[in-house]
């Protein structure tokens, strides 16, 4: 549950932080697309990691933690600008839809994450996580930093927060998506 909350605080200050930095270019250009990406998933992997750090350390719900969160991201969003949101600028998806022959960027992207999944789920971090996702307390007793593994969980949910942009509707045009 916590995690989940934690992704719609980092969405929020990512599409807001995207359409800022988009608003302002005089032309968009790969360079700018690559440069923004980087910075919202850096944005939602800080706000992952301060959600992470104040359910580990305090002992505090992770529901209850990442709700503030939530409210905090709106309340700097809407100091970045004057409503709330944004929508996905539509040369994402004609990048995303750009194809290098018969390869579609999409499935190298995709192709990419499968790799990184298939290189982390055979890491100590990954085996961390699955057993405090078991017992914490078998997982502290077994010599695993439960508190530090928590906080990685956390930054690395709101890093890939940004992926959840408008999910299930990948052509969608400006007028139609919010």
């Amino acid at each position: 549950v916590g995690l989940t909350a934690a992704v719609a605080g980092a969405l929020l200050q990512d599409r807001t932080i995207s359409r800022k930095l988009f608003g302002n270019l005089p032309e968009i250009t790969t360079g700018w697309i690559i440069l923004t990406v980087l910075a919202v998933v850096l944005i939602g992997a800080i706000i992952g990691l301060v959600n992470g750090f104040f359910v580990a350390k305090f002992s505090l719900q992770p529901f209850i933690v990442t709700l503030a969160t939530q409210s905090i991201c709106l309340g700097a969003a809407l100091l970045i600008l004057k409503v709330d949101g944004g929508i996905v600028p539509s040369i994402y998806i004609t990048h995303l839809m750009h194809r290098f022959g018969m390869v579609p960027v999409s499935a190298i992207l995709l192709a990419a994450l499968l790799l990184i999944w298939c290189c982390f789920k055979r890491t100590t971090l990954c085996q961390s996580i699955y057993a405090i996702g078991s017992s914490e307390k078998a997982a502290n007793l077994n010599g695993i930093s439960v508190m530090r593994t928590r906080i990685i969980a956390y930054a690395i949910s709101g890093g890939f927060a940004p992926g959840r942009v408008n999910t299930g509707a990948p052509a969608c045009l400006p007028t139609t998506c919010s």
